[in-house]
């Protein structure tokens, strides 16, 4: 089966590469056609210069609005890399119009938004997988298998940093994004942490003091320490934008696991170069595997088997990360208590 794709957006810095997969599942590298996993029948971009471009790179149709692409063209699924605050009407008309969704995180900004999306979700019966693509990290399955052979014992306590450079452009403002750091890079370590445990986060309790980037009107330094609901495993979570742009990556996703018996640490990122040259530039070169690739071969094989896969990311577990920032700024505006997570009420069917 050829999973035929529709992008919605390349206002995420991901979108290009998600593109380029889709693409390239469709080739042997050599120009040769073989039995395409996937292709790209057709761009919507509310920046027609970006979009108007990126159709010409990928060679498919453009449209100014997702409406008239979801309307006017035979697509299987929609990759949705738009802005924030933008994921819960795209994801709404997709499900309508009965085609499987692969969304970028956070996938809601507002409880609203979340109850809203799993209604309509649950009543057109489409498969939703949200992009943690971390999941498909070797280290990541690595340590799922550890834990699950008990070795370890329990674990007593975990300890996660995301930090990263600030993206820049529309994550900088609030209302297309939702926040800053705390929004998002909360998200991809607490679907982790939740994958390790087993457990869901029950209290949040969130630190952001002044900005490393004084002309921000959002957070780029931000702390949370939590409490798992059913082990009351601590946790804390540094998801700061800390890194300067000369850095050279973007930042890290490490978890470190204190267990009964022993501690499990968690590099995401450790395979690379670093390599300096003369005239002092010095960047680092990833030369690991490439998580997107599977995430989207996943995705595409979900469709196949009309089940999204057993490592994949549901709408259940990008709305219950994304609780997770939605409480630590809640437990900000209450001057850095602990506060529980909201629950998430479905919208009635009337609604």
């Amino acid at each position: 089966m050829t999973v035929k794709f529709g992008m919605i957006s390349f206002a995420h810095g991901h979108a290009d590469s998600y593109a380029e997969i889709i693409k390239g599942n469709s080739s042997n590298g050599e120009g040769e056609t073989k039995d395409p996993l996937s292709e790209i029948v057709a761009i919507s971009d509310n920046d027609e210069r970006r979009g108007l471009d990126r159709s010409k790179k990928f060679g498919c149709k453009y449209f100014r609005h997702y409406e008239e692409m979801l309307e006017n063209v035979e697509i299987d699924a929609v990759v949705i890399a738009s802005e924030n605050s933008m994921h819960k009407n795209q994801v709404v008309a997709s499900a309508r119009a009965r085609k499987h969704i692969l969304c970028e995180k956070p996938i809601a900004i507002t409880i609203d938004q979340l109850s809203e999306m799993k209604d309509e979700l649950e009543k057109n019966n489409v498969i939703f997988q949200t992009a943690f693509v971390m999941r498909y990290a070797s280290p990541v399955l690595e340590a799922c298998s550890i834990l699950k052979e008990g070795k370890l014992g329990e674990i007593k306590a975990i300890s996660a940093t995301n930090h990263g450079k600030y993206p820049g452009g529309w994550f900088g403002k609030r209302e297309l994004s939702g926040g800053g750091a705390i929004m998002d890079h909360t998200v991809h370590v607490a679907d982790l942490i939740r994958l390790f445990t087993g457990d869901d986060f029950g209290q949040v309790r969130a630190s952001s003091r002044k900005n490393l980037r004084s002309e921000l009107v959002v957070e780029d330094v931000g702390l949370l320490y939590a409490k798992m609901k059913k082990t009351g495993i601590p946790v804390s979570i540094d998801c700061s934008w800390s890194r300067p742009d000369a850095w050279p990556i973007w930042g890290d996703l490490i978890i470190e696991l204190v267990c009964e018996k022993g501690v499990l640490k968690i590099d995401c990122f450790r395979p690379h170069m670093d390599v300096a040259l003369n005239g002092g530039s010095f960047f680092w070169k990833g030369v690991g595997e490439d998580y997107n690739e599977k995430m989207i071969s996943s995705f595409c094989d979900s469709i196949e088997r009309k089940k999204l896969s057993s490592i994949g990311a549901g709408f259940d577990d990008g709305a219950k990360a994304g609780l997770v920032a939605l409480a630590a700024y809640s437990s900000l505006n209450r001057e850095s208590s602990y506060v529980d997570l909201p629950s998430m009420v479905t919208v009635p069917k009337s609604a």
